[in-house]
């Protein structure tokens, strides 16, 4: 796990009761089995673009498996953080079994709160997005993976 400079502050500040279980909506989702569809992996039941896979596997999972965590919660803001490291361990745990590599991205706005998750295979000539958590400037991120 990684972790940039405004998240270290954001967590320091945060305090988390794992007791709570996730929302049903979010537990629904990263308990059901993950999609795989030529060579790609995806969360279920997320609406899936006209184009071909074979165009970029990575930016297409990195855009289809994106979760508004609010937007499946039914808490309040203040919990969507602790609810968004949660939804990454299960999720990151399922992906860990397929035995590729992989990264797992959870940013928080830090004007408005609003927390989200996205992951992708992490494939050669496929970048997406920085490997380094600092590079991001305006979110708090957590990272997971490769």
């Amino acid at each position: 796990m990684r972790v940039n400079a405004k998240m270290r502050d954001r967590l320091a500040q945060t305090a988390f009761a794992p007791e709570k279980p996730l929302s049903p909506r979010l537990a629904d989702l990263c308990s059901a089995a993950l999609v795989l569809l030529d060579g790609a992996v995806f969360l279920p039941k997320r609406p899936m673009p006209d184009v071909p896979l074979s165009l970029d596997k990575t930016g297409l999972e990195a855009w289809v498996n994106k979760v508004q965590i609010g937007d499946l919660s039914d808490r309040g803001p203040e919990d969507w953080l602790m609810e968004g490291v949660q939804f990454c361990t299960f999720v990151g745990l399922r992906l860990e079994a397929l035995g590729r590599p992989y990264r797992l991205i959870l940013s928080r706005d830090p004007d408005s709160g609003d927390v989200s998750v996205r992951f992708f295979i992490v494939r050669p000539g496929e970048p997406w997005g920085s490997k380094n958590p600092d590079d991001y400037i305006l979110e708090e991120v957590i990272q997971w993976g490769e």
